[in-house]
């Protein structure tokens, strides 16, 4: 039960960051009539290939770059130094342990024996130049969630304390969005290179867009399920819809509306993944007679 567990999660764990998604899972792979048991029913898809079609494409490995698209592609790459569950729980990633020393320290323990995919080692000095990268890089879009960290200070290679300018609270939160690259590595024009469970391979463009990881296999964690990840980019819902029906495509990430209750009639299984996004509406009126100076207006809208 443990390993069929970590199929779920395997798969999963690539739509965790995002806006509410319907998805479908696992739909063409043999295995999975009545009969059959949750360890046949993985033994039907272990080492093999897993497509996924999302709507739009990848434009960016720069893990600074937070939008929802480059967090799906990327985030079975790249790792924090803790994480959320998929029951959105902390827990510990690169980051073994930790805990305050007063108000504004905290203290960190690494997980030793971490390798990136270049088979360098994870150490103290990668995360202090990550870290640094997010506050300064002008192209970051994780400034505000590290503004509050004033410095790092390494004890040893697997210890770290950070230093903040007032109480944060929520640092650990916040941290889950902070990827850890290694830190001679300023370039991610052209190679993404993290310690997460997958390693990007490369991309094509024939038949469709598709950019390919293979198992990282000295990954520290539990080692995933499926031996390559094939992303594929699909923009047009029909092409995308009839690449999934056809089994071009295992799983079909945010699906459009008008097809989730055909598929739930041809027998598709739906999952829905909520997510910590935030969205909001701002108005703006810079004629002081538009109508949505009026409360009752905004209401309605």
């Amino acid at each position: 039960m443990m390993r069929f567990k970590s199929l779920r999660w395997g798969i999963g764990g690539l739509f965790v960051c995002g806006a509410l998604w319907a998805l479908v899972f696992l739909s063409h792979r043999g295995g999975e009539g009545e009969g059959s048991s949750p360890s046949s029913q993985l033994s039907s898809v272990l080492d093999t290939p897993l497509t996924i079609a999302y709507d739009q494409p990848l434009t960016t490995y720069d893990p600074l770059i937070s939008d929802v698209i480059t967090r799906s592609y990327l985030v079975n790459v790249y790792e924090g130094l803790v994480r959320f569950d998929r029951n959105f729980r902390l827990e510990p990633a690169l980051a073994l342990s930790w805990g305050m020393l007063d108000d504004t320290t905290w203290q960190f323990k690494l997980r030793p024996g971490v390798t990136f995919h270049d088979g360098s080692s994870f150490e103290a000095r990668d995360v202090v130049a990550s870290l640094e990268r997010a506050k300064a890089d002008p192209l970051s879009q994780l400034k505000d969630l590290v503004s509050s960290i004033e410095r790092i200070e390494v004890v040893d290679d697997y210890t770290l304390q950070f230093f903040t300018s007032r109480p944060d609270p929520i640092l650990l939160n916040k941290l889950t969005a902070v990827a850890i690259t290694p830190s001679e590595q300023t370039e991610f024009a052209d190679q993404p290179m993290g310690s997460g469970p997958y390693r990007f391979v490369g991309v094509k463009d024939e038949p469709y867009s598709t950019w390919t990881f293979n198992r990282y296999e000295n990954y520290w964690g539990e080692i995933p399920s499926h031996s390559v990840l094939h992303l594929v980019a699909l923009p047009d819902k029909f092409k995308r819809y009839e690449a999934f029906v056809s089994g071009d495509v295992d799983v079909l990430a945010q699906v459009p509306p008008v097809f989730v209750n055909p598929l739930l009639k041809s027998g598709y299984p739906i999952a829905r993944q909520p997510s910590l996004e935030v969205n909001f509406l701002l108005f703006g009126w810079p004629d002081p007679n538009a109508s949505l100076r009026h409360l009752a207006v905004r209401c309605h809208l």
